[in-house]
């Protein structure tokens, strides 16, 4: 039963979104216009990227993704939507 219940819970990563590429005044409004900038909740900060950080057990994977892409990923999958979407409140 243990073995049964550690495979479960070790199956689902933890994801983390680590925002980088932030931008303040002229050059953050203007990535806004482009799409290429999200808002850092809490302030005038906008971010461009962000490192998407998932660990399973005891490994971790790390993949880089501009904000176009990370849009474009989090729109098919519920649990990042949610975190890009508290990452930007």
């Amino acid at each position: 039963m243990n073995a049964r219940r550690s495979g479960a819970a070790g199956s689902i990563p933890n994801r983390y979104l680590e925002p980088a590429g932030l931008l303040r005044g002229r050059a953050a409004c203007a990535a806004r216009a482009a799409g290429t900038a999200l808002p850092l909740a809490g302030g005038p900060i906008w971010f461009t990227a962000c490192l998407l950080i998932s660990r399973k057990g005891r490994g971790r994977e790390t993949r880089w993704l501009p904000v176009p892409a990370l849009r474009a990923r989090a729109a098919g999958d519920p649990g990042l939507e949610a975190r890009l979407r508290r990452l930007t409140a």
